[in-house]
C-alpha cells in the first residue's frame, strides 16, 4: 500500500512600489568660481532675446532613476533595479498631440518624426538600470509626458508570475522668458504604498478611545501612519521663498477621468495645512494622487504630484483554543491571534473584525461572538448536547479597508448632533 502527497509551493505576495526620483544638484567651477548645474530640471527655461536655453541640455542632461522595490510581505525577499528578474524595461513618451504614447526607442518609427533619435541613453546595467539619461531641448510649444514600465517575473513558486510595473507621469516642456527658476521639494517620494497592518497610529487610536493609553503616554509617528506629512519648499533661483508672502499652495486631487478637482482642510484628503506644511488622510482612499501646487495668484510656479496606494496584505489567523473536553467541561476561553511579519498584533480588533462560529456535530452553524476573545460554555445544552462528540470552532477576520461616509436613502451624509460626519470603517 502507498500513497503520495504533492507539497505545493507558495511565497508571500510582493509588496511593489515604482517612483521616479529627477537627479539636481549643482557645482562650483573653481576657475571662474560660477556655480552651475550638474544636471537639468526637467522643465526649462528659454530666452528669446538671446535664444538660450537654461540649461542647455545638449550639455546638461536631465537624468531620471527609475525606483523601483519589491518586498515580500513577510519580509523574506527583495528586489530593486539590479534584479535580473526585472525585464522589458521601457520609457514611454506622449506628445501632446499623440493619441498614446509610443516606446521612446521606437518614437521616431511609430510618429515618422524624427525627434528623438540620438537625444537619450538607457542604463542598462548597475545600481540606477533603467535611468533614462536626455540630451534633447524642448522647443517651446510643445508638451511630453514621460513614464516608465516593466515587467517583473516572479519565479518563487517554480512557474513564471509576470507582474507589470508603471510609473507616475511626469511633464516635460519649456518655459519661455521665465523670470528666473523656480525648483519646489518635497520631502516624500511621489509614489507610496500605504499598508494598514504597520499603522502604529491605528493601535494608538483604539487604545486612546478605551482609555488604555499609559499615563502621559503620546504617540510617536513613525512616517507609516494614515496621516501623512509632507513638507513643500519653493526657491526662486538660489533663494529660498515664504509660503503664505511669496506664494500660495493649492491641493487638487487626480480623478478617475483625468480631471482635478481642489481640494481643502474642509475636504477628507486633508487633515491640515500649516504654512508649507501638508497632512494628507490616507483613511479615506484605497488610492489616490493629488498635484500640489506652488501659486503666484493664478499662476503655476511650480508643481509635483503624489500618491498613494492601500496596501493588500492581510495577517495571518490562528486559533488559540482547547483541543479536548470531557462532560465536565464548563466555560472555555478561546482567542484569535493575528500576525504580520513574524509579530504578534497585540490588538487585532483595531486592525480587524472578527466573527466566530460554532458548529455542534449535530447541530447548525450558528453565530457565536465577536471580538478577539470568545468565551462559550460546554456545559450549556444549546451548545452541545449528549450526543455530541465534537464541536467545530470557526472565526472570519477581514480586514478594515477604506472610512466610507454614512448616508441616508437620498445619499445625504448623516451627521450627529454636533453636525460631525457618522462615518463607518
Amino acid at each position: 500500500m502507498s500513497k503520495t502527497v504533492r507539497i505545493r509551493r507558495v511565497a508571500a505576495p510582493l509588496n511593489v512600489l515604482c517612483s521616479l526620483y529627477v537627479k539636481a544638484g549643482t557645482k562650483l567651477n573653481t576657475d571662474t568660481g560660477i556655480v552651475g548645474d550638474l544636471y537639468c530640471p526637467l522643465i526649462q527655461n528659454y530666452d528669446t532675446n538671446s535664444q538660450t536655453y537654461f540649461s542647455d541640455r545638449s550639455v546638461i542632461p536631465s537624468v531620471i532613476v527609475p525606483k523601483i522595490f519589491l518586498t515580500a510581505s513577510d519580509g523574506s525577499v527583495s528586489y530593486n533595479n539590479t534584479s535580473t528578474s526585472l525585464t522589458n524595461l521601457k520609457w514611454m513618451i506622449q506628445r501632446e498631440d499623440d493619441v498614446i504614447g509610443h516606446d521612446i526607442t521606437t518614437y521616431d518609427a511609430d510618429t515618422s518624426r524624427n525627434e528623438w533619435t540620438g537625444k537619450y541613453t538607457i542604463a542598462g546595467s548597475g545600481l540606477e538600470r533603467g535611468a533614462l539619461t536626455i540630451t534633447k531641448n524642448i522647443p517651446s510649444g510643445y508638451f511630453y509626458s514621460l513614464w516608465f514600465e516593466a515587467d517583473f517575473d516572479d519565479e518563487r513558486t517554480g512557474s513564471t508570475n509576470s507582474i507589470h510595473i508603471t510609473s507616475e507621469h511626469l511633464q516635460l516642456y519649456t518655459n519661455v522668458n521665465a523670470e528666473s527658476s523656480y525648483s519646489m521639494s518635497i520631502d516624500r517620494p511621489s509614489g507610496e504604498i500605504y499598508n494598514a497592518l504597520l499603522d502604529k497610529r491605528i493601535e494608538y487610536d483604539y487604545r486612546s478611545a478605551r482609555g488604555l493609553l499609559s499615563p502621559g503616554e503620546v504617540f510617536q509617528d513613525d512616517g507609516n501612519t494614515y496621516l501623512r506629512r509632507i513638507n513643500v519648499r519653493l526657491r526662486r533661483g538660489f533663494s529660498s521663498l515664504t509660503v503664505n508672502t511669496d506664494y500660495t499652495i493649492k491641493i487638487e486631487r487626480l480623478e478617475t477621468d483625468g480631471s482635478y478637482t481642489v481640494v481643502t482642510e474642509a475636504d477628507d484628503d486633508i487633515e491640515s495645512i500649516i504654512g508649507g506644511t501638508i497632512i494628507f488622510n490616507l483613511s479615506f482612499f484605497d488610492f489616490a494622487a493629488w498635484k500640489i501646487s506652488c501659486m503666484n495668484g493664478t499662476r503655476v510656479l511650480q508643481y509635483q504630484v503624489v500618491g498613494f496606494t492601500r496596501s493588500k496584505d492581510i495577517p495571518i489567523l490562528n486559533i488559540l483554543a482547547p483541543s479536548t473536553f470531557s462532560s465536565q467541561s464548563g466555560v472555555n476561553n478561546m482567542r484569535a491571534e493575528l500576525s504580520y511579519m513574524n509579530k504578534i498584533l497585540a490588538y487585532p480588533e483595531a486592525y480587524c473584525d472578527i466573527a466566530w462560529s460554532r458548529k455542534s456535530q449535530t447541530g447548525s452553524q450558528v453565530a457565536a461572538g465577536g471580538g478577539a476573545n470568545l468565551a462559550i460554555d460546554l456545559s450549556d445544552a444549546s451548545v452541545l448536547n449528549s450526543s455530541d462528540s465534537n464541536l467545530a470552532i470557526s472565526v472570519d477576520a477581514s480586514l478594515r479597508g477604506k472610512i466610507l461616509e454614512l448616508t441616508d436613502s437620498d445619499s445625504s451624509i448623516l451627521t450627529d448632533e454636533n453636525n460631525n460626519q457618522l462615518t463607518i470603517n
